[in-house]
């Protein structure tokens, strides 16, 4: 009797202590991502600080591509909107012979959330849809919505006019339905328009 209640107090710490570990290594992941990213070189940023239809339609000017783009987020204020053609990317995962644009918002309840809305052309790699995706519409586009618990990360990815677009956000506090809330108030900026 002895040696069982040995054994059953022995397992319920190892799992308190593995909890307590695996919570605190998902607490580290969780602020490795939430670091702020470095600011984009200058010759890339088109617009800082506030967001409006002129920054976005001088993105889409730049680098002569319909880009998606989204009013401040409650809470949220633009860190950057950056756009390049056939230059070294913001993102070095992003090819650099292709098209990207990206508006950075951070903020949140914390000032450590952030939104994430990037235009890529070509279109962005393709393959398996993430586990437990779904699909979702905004009324006008269909796309493929994720969420990620222990990152604290949620992404919309959809195609529109054959231009491939995602946001990715790591809102605070955590509510996935923030993106596809976000994704529906998406606008368009077109070049020459």
């Amino acid at each position: 009797m002895v040696v069982a209640a040995a054994i059953v107090f022995a397992s319920a710490a190892y799992i308190t202590v593995h909890n307590d570990a695996t919570r605190r290594a998902d607490e580290a992941l969780r602020d490795e991502m939430l670091r702020p990213l470095s600011p984009p070189p200058a010759r890339l940023l088109v617009c800082r600080g506030a967001m409006d239809a002129a920054c976005a339609q001088d993105a889409a000017e730049r680098i002569d591509t319909t880009v998606a783009w989204l009013d401040e987020p409650a809470g949220y204020g633009l860190e950057w909107f950056v756009a390049n053609r056939h230059a070294a990317p913001v993102d070095p995962a992003i090819s650099d012979d292709g098209v990207v644009a990206t508006q950075y918002f951070v903020g949140g309840t914390d000032d450590r959330g952030m939104f994430e809305v990037m235009t890529s052309v070509p279109p962005l790699p393709s393959g398996p849809p993430p586990p437990r995706s779904r699909s979702v519409s905004n009324g006008t586009d269909t796309g493929s919505v994720w969420a990620d618990e222990i990152s604290g990360t949620a992404s919309v990815e959809w195609t529109h006019d054959g231009i491939s677009y995602a946001i990715t956000a790591q809102p605070r506090p955590w509510d996935p339905s923030a993106v596809v809330d976000a994704w529906k108030t998406i606008q368009y900026a077109s070049p020459h328009s």
